[in-house]
């Protein structure tokens, strides 16, 4: 297991950009011979992301808080052969901006959940 975990005191919020006051990650897994199993899920709170609310009379782009969930596993079948299936955004989130002026929505961008199989053939 590993975790971390950021906090951002900001004396004056007018000024720093694109950094959220809290972030934190959490990533289990587990190896052996047989199979590899990995789970990560990352939270981040809303951030300003373009202008800053002071400036440009108020007009500015703040992204939405999000979480991320990510899970991969790897089967070894032989010595010289691995299945791999990954999923990314498995929680299916969206990233979602709003004006600092007026709180009004102002993109909203899904990329939806991923899921990924593959082989691995070593030789």
């Amino acid at each position: 297991m590993q975790a971390n975990y950021t906090y951002i005191s900001n004396s004056d919020p007018q000024v720093l950009t694109e950094a959220s006051k809290k972030n934190y990650n959490i990533s289990g897994f587990y190896e052996d011979d047989l199979f590899a199993l990995r789970a990560s899920y990352t939270w981040r709170d809303k951030f300003v992301s373009l202008g800053l609310p002071g400036g440009y009379n108020g007009l500015g782009i703040t992204t939405q808080a999000r979480g991320n969930l990510d899970v991969n596993l790897t089967v070894n079948v032989t010595e010289q052969v691995s299945l791999i299936a990954e999923a990314t955004n498995v929680l299916d989130n969206v990233d979602k901006t709003r004006t600092t002026l007026g709180d009004l929505p102002a993109d909203y961008f899904d990329v939806g959940r991923q899921i990924l199989v593959g082989a691995r053939f070593r030789f």
